[in-house]
Order: structure tokens, then C-alpha cells, then sequence
């Protein structure tokens, strides 16, 4: 008998929160595929026990899945034992690869823990895309301490020589930069993947026909890096010719909810039919978040303090959204070179409102219709992986 080499992928933060577990879902879903693509794998998966009750490993198989209890507490300490306690499951499972679904936890933590196999992992957040919004002091002080922070922390990842790839979404200019910077060939392009949703039964939603009026999307989860409180500002203040909505839809902390409802019932009056701002506080489901995308024309993706790839520029292109942006960092990168939409710096309430009250002039040159989604379509994002199972 052939003897397998054997591959693990790693995610122990699967939580109901955004839509972060898709790509464990497709990797579940996708298993016999990944094998033909890398003949002679035999590949495993290990998650967090909250997993358990989010994930569906029936097309895995129950053989090829394993659920730990690990603490989720947010600390460095935490991190190190976490990795230790994957290392010994790596080490027990004659594991040759490990592939961790989410780097950035670990970038310290792998400084400090030696591995016998291989090791890759996706780098969500690095360092070569962090610049400031604008010119004001604290805001470039700000970026500048984080590129550094980050930067510093690459360093000390590259320095474990387990680690064989580190795999940057959707920016392969940005992987010729940090492998220049570091000097290494470590760092590796992989497509931010647009998946598909099939579902038979359609969700009990609210009505809502694409078209009506003009819908503007805040998706995922609430919270304060998706700059809400200035983009309900901003759409407050926007002079819109038509009728318009603002649908927020996600997750988010109660605290932090209650005082976003206070701020819609002081800018917006029950009996305003021309602007309206709904605000639904939950987990949706995949096919729940495609009804909401079709259903709207913009997505408001005005975050602060975000540099790196964002899933829902494909959702948004999926369906056909304009987007409104933040204008620094890959998302700006993205949204000009795909002609998604507009930008605005995130702290500029003027400039959000600018861009809702332009977006609807926004036209995209017929060429671009839908290439942001194929080019980053789950197929490639399969095979790119699948060919680096073996190193």
C-alpha cells in the first residue's frame, strides 16, 4: 500500500460570525476534488467545537474531521498553547502539511513553536497595503505604527523554516513586493474566492424588488470597523432624488446596536417615506445574504482600519452592485481596477455623502461587467491551493 501524505487544514476560529467559515464549508464540500488535484493526498480537517454545530462534514466524512476544545481567549499565551496543542495533533496524525486557514493568529505563536512538517497558511492582513485615509497627523501616525507592527510580526513568521507558503488574497503585486522586502519566495497569490449558493427553499425575507427604489447595503457583521455611525450620517445628509433605503444586516454586539438604533431614531422620522434605514440584527444564512444582494443596487464598504481583501467586492460584483469604498489600502486597489465604484476616506462624512449622492452616475465600461467574480472564481482559488498541497 502507497503510503498518502497526508494534509491538514487548520481553522479553530469558526464562530457565527461574517461569512469567514465559507471557505471551510467549500473545502469541506470540495475534498475529492482537491485529492485529484493532488494525487496522493490524503487530506483531514481540524476545528474549534463550535464548529461542530456550524459546519456540514457529510460530504467530508466524519473519519476526515476533528473537532477540539481549545480556549478562544484573545492573548498571545492563549495563541502559543493553541499552536502546541495543533502541533501535538499534527505530530499523532503523521500530518506532512498543515495548512492554517487563518495565519494572522499565529504569526508570533510560530516564531516561538518548531514544526517537523510543513507548514502554509492565508495572511489576511499584511503589512505592504496599511496607509493612511488622509493627512491628517494621528491618522498617518496611526497607519504608520500598524505597518510596522505587522511588518515586524512577517519577520518573525518567515523566520520558522517549516513555513513554505504564505498566501496573500487577491493581490499578486503585493506578493512580488513582500517577497522583495523579505527577501524569500514565500509569499504566494491566491484568489479571494466568490462562491455560489444553491438552495432550494427560498428565505421568508421581507419583500424586496431590485429596482423600486435605490438600496443602499451594509452587510456582515456590526460593528465599529464598518464605519456605520458615518455612513448613516453621510446617507442622512445626502441629497438623493429618489427614494432610497439603507439596509444594515448582520451580527453585532447589543450595546453597540442599541446605540446605532438611537442614532437612526434622531436623524431619521417615522413618517419619512423618502429615506429609510432598516436594521436587522442577525446571522443570516448564505442564501439569505444573496437574497439581500440581489435585492440592492450599492454596497457601502467604507471601512476604517481595514487593508486587506474584503469577500464581499464578490458578492457585490455577483450581483451586480456598485461599490462605495474606503479610499486607501487593497480595497481601493481593487474597486478602481475592476471599475466597482466609488471611494471615500472613511473619516470624511462630506465624502461618503458625496459618492452616495454620485454613485447613481457610476457607470461601468461594459469590458469589466463580472470579471472581479470570474477571475476570482472558487474554481481557481481550489486549484491554485491544491497545487501547493505537496510542499
Amino acid at each position: 500500500m502507497v503510503n498518502k501524505h497526508r494534509v491538514l487544514f487548520c481553522d479553530i476560529h469558526v464562530k457565527m460570525q461574517g461569512h469567514y467559515m465559507s471557505y471551510d464549508q467549500y473545502l469541506l464540500d470540495h475534498i475529492s476534488d482537491m485529492e485529484m488535484l493532488a494525487p496522493g493526498t490524503d487530506i483531514q480537517f481540524l476545528f474549534n467545537k463550535e464548529g461542530q454545530q456550524l459546519l456540514n462534514i457529510q460530504s467530508a466524512g466524519a473519519d476526515r474531521v476533528t473537532f477540539i476544545e481549545l480556549d478562544q481567549d484573545d492573548s498571545i499565551s492563549t495563541r502559543l498553547a493553541s499552536l502546541r496543542k495543533i502541533k501535538k495533533f499534527a505530530l499523532s496524525h503523521n500530518i506532512g502539511h498543515l495548512i492554517l486557514l487563518d495565519l494572522d493568529q499565529y504569526q508570533a505563536a510560530l516564531f516561538l513553536t518548531s514544526f517537523t512538517c510543513n507548514i502554509s497558511g492565508i495572511l489576511f492582513r499584511p503589512h505592504h497595503r496599511i496607509t493612511s485615509s488622509n493627512n491628517h497627523f494621528k491618522t498617518k501616525w496611526r497607519a504608520r505604527i500598524k505597518r510596522l507592527k505587522k511588518k515586524t510580526a512577517e519577520r518573525l513568521l518567515i523566520f520558522n523554516t517549516a513555513l513554505k507558503n504564505i498566501f496573500i488574497l487577491n493581490d499578486p503585486c503585493g506578493v512580488d513586493q513582500l517577497n522583495r522586502i523579505h527577501h524569500t519566495d514565500k509569499f504566494k497569490y491566491l484568489p479571494d474566492p466568490v462562491f455560489h449558493y444553491n438552495s432550494q427553499t427560498r428565505p421568508n425575507l421581507p419583500v424586496l424588488k431590485k429596482g423600486d427604489i435605490m438600496r443602499f447595503l451594509i452587510f456582515g457583521s456590526i460593528s465599529e470597523r464598518k464605519n456605520i455611525s458615518n455612513t448613516i450620517l453621510a446617507y442622512s445628509q445626502a441629497g438623493l432624488s429618489m427614494e432610497s433605503e439603507l439596509l444594515i444586516v448582520g451580527p453585532g454586539e447589543s450595546q453597540y446596536v442599541e446605540s446605532l438604533r438611537r442614532e437612526i431614531t434622531q436623524l431619521f422620522s417615522p413618517g419619512n417615506l423618502h429615506k429609510r434605514v432598516l436594521l436587522i440584527n442577525r446571522y443570516v444564512s448564505n442564501t439569505e445574504m444573496d437574497e439581500y444582494f440581489s435585492s440592492c443596487d450599492v454596497c457601502m464598504l467604507v471601512y476604517k482600519d481595514f487593508f486587506g481583501s474584503s469577500g464581499l467586492l464578490g458578492r457585490a460584483s455577483l450581483h451586480g452592485l456598485k461599490v462605495i469604498g474606503p479610499n486607501a489600502s487593497l480595497m481601493q486597489f481593487l474597486i478602481e481596477k475592476h471599475h466597482m465604484g466609488l471611494t471615500a476616506d472613511p473619516d470624511n462624512v462630506s465624502a461618503i455623502r458625496y459618492c452616495m449622492e454620485r454613485i447613481s452616475e457610476f457607470d461601468s465600461p461594459p469590458s469589466s461587467a463580472g470579471k472581479y467574480h470570474q477571475v476570482n472564481s472558487a474554481e481557481e482559488f481550489l486549484k491554485i491551493l491544491s497545487n501547493h498541497l505537496r510542499y
